[in-house]
């Protein structure tokens, strides 16, 4: 027989098993009436280069989560991370220390009408501010490309649908650019009747404006 200690309550309770300290303070109890354990305290799994694996299920079949002792990973499997955020901090902070790796990176190959990310916003409130913000911050990084879009499908690469009635939609503010291009479109060589640019107005105002 398999050596065991085994606790049968003589009814359910919230404390059927209790582990305290010497002032009587509980630090483990078990509740056999709805089932489920409390710890007060900090739960160390393994040890410092000699981890286990621990799995967390849900009620779905094959969703849980899973720290995979092998592989250093914390995995969700058919599961989601939902973080609901009250306070006035961060709800997802992340810093990396990463070189030749990605940083932060997105994979979703069974796309149909969704999206990879979306970044939305109801707020009222009138202050400055910026909803995606891209900064590179070094002066010395000259190799770096703040934004690079590619798109190879036969489709727009990028469309801005602005409400703006009195302000800009598309402002370069403040370059420093001396013998560059402050604004380039390069390598059209492909083009038959087609445009490079084009810029198109069909208002019947009066009032007077520069196209």
């Amino acid at each position: 027989a398999t050596s065991k200690i085994e606790v049968i309550p003589a009814s359910d309770d919230a404390n059927a098993f209790e582990v305290s300290q010497a002032d009587g303070t509980a630090v483990l109890t078990v509740n056999t009436s709805t089932v489920g354990a409390t710890l007060i305290g900090a739960l160390t799994v393994g040890a410092d280069d000699a981890g286990h694996d621990v799995i967390f299920y849900g009620d779905t079949a094959s969703s849980n989560m899973t720290w995979d002792t092998s592989g250093d990973d914390l995995i969700l499997n058919d599961s989601r991370l939902f973080i609901d955020q009250d306070d006035n901090d961060y709800a997802l902070y992340i810093e990396a220390q990463n070189t030749t790796s990605n940083a932060f990176e997105v994979i979703s190959d069974a796309l149909t009408t969704g999206k990879a990310a979306q970044f939305y916003s109801n707020s009222s409130d009138t202050n400055t501010r910026s909803l995606v913000r891209i900064y590179n911050d070094n002066t010395s990084a000259t190799g770096t490309t703040a934004l690079n879009i590619r798109q190879d499908a036969n489709q727009k690469a990028i469309v801005i649908d602005s409400a703006a009635t009195t302000n800009h939609v598309l402002r370069i503010d403040g370059p420093l650019t001396t013998t560059g291009v402050c604004f380039l479109i390069d390598d059209v060589d492909a083009i038959t009747t087609g445009n490079i640019a084009k810029f198109h107005s069909n208002s019947s105002d009066t009032g007077r404006r520069e196209l």
